[in-house]
């Protein structure tokens, strides 16, 4: 790479850090008063606007940290701060943090819990954000009163966490592309696109820097989705 270019990179870099620390800035206060306004509001039909309007809150605020992440990537800058830590907790975090969310619009999650621990080192912020991408994905393309079935198990050295819901299902054409960077799954079914197309190549991404892998299956439109993520354990022996 050129001086000019890297200059530029640099450039863009420091540009997209400002510019979302900025706008992190002046969505945290926005969020929070419009938790605590459906918390104190007598009147459900304004309770519900506001619910709706500090969700939307939310998801702007998770765009924006996902085009951030997504540039540190790029750049090779984004660094794991590792741990030993028990991925159960990690996925239980996870899964307690959307539940409100898939409850709201009426969709059951099935949870098979793992009995054994499964130790390895890793970033247990950054696997979170793998899991919050792949459970936000299942509630938003599952329809109301569906179901997400969600399994934590292990096989010999292996963590294996598994998403499979009932929702809208993705092409055969799409899966070898659908975690590639500005990926837009839905434009390929016909349907209204949402988001940056950058959620499933960060969670490939970080999954990968942690030295595991991620695949998605499906048997088409209308047949869900089954996302399952390996990660490595530590401490392990036959």
């Amino acid at each position: 790479m050129g001086e000019d270019a890297w200059q530029l990179c640099e450039r863009k870099d420091r540009f997209i850090a400002i510019a979302g620390h900025e706008l992190r800035n002046v969505l945290s206060p926005i969020v929070v008063s419009l938790d605590a306004l459906v918390q104190f509001s007598e009147d459900e039909r304004q309770a519900e606007l506001l619910r709706i309007a500090s969700d939307h809150a939310k998801q702007l605020s998770r765009l924006i940290d996902d085009l951030f992440d997504a540039s540190r990537l790029a750049s090779g800058k984004l660094e794991l701060r590792k741990e030993r830590v028990d991925l159960r907790s990690v996925f239980e975090r996870s899964v307690g943090a959307v539940r409100p969310a898939a409850e709201q619009r009426g969709q059951e999650l099935l949870v098979t819990k793992c009995d054994d621990p499964l130790w390895t080192d890793a970033d247990p912020l950054r696997l979170e954000q793998v899991f919050l991408n792949l459970l936000n994905n299942a509630i938003k393309y599952t329809p109301n009163d569906g179901c997400i079935w969600l399994q934590a198990t292990r096989k010999n050295g292996t963590a294996i966490f598994q998403i499979r819901d009932s929702g809208r299902g993705i092409r055969a054409e799409m899966i070898p592309r659908i975690f590639d960077f500005f990926s837009q799954g839905d434009n390929q079914r016909g349907l209204a696109s949402t988001g940056l197309g950058i959620g499933l190549a960060m969670v490939k991404s970080l999954v990968e820097m942690h030295g595991g892998t991620v695949l998605a299956r499906s048997d088409g439109p209308g047949c869900g989705a089954d996302f399952s993520v390996r990660l490595p354990l530590v401490g392990w022996a036959n």
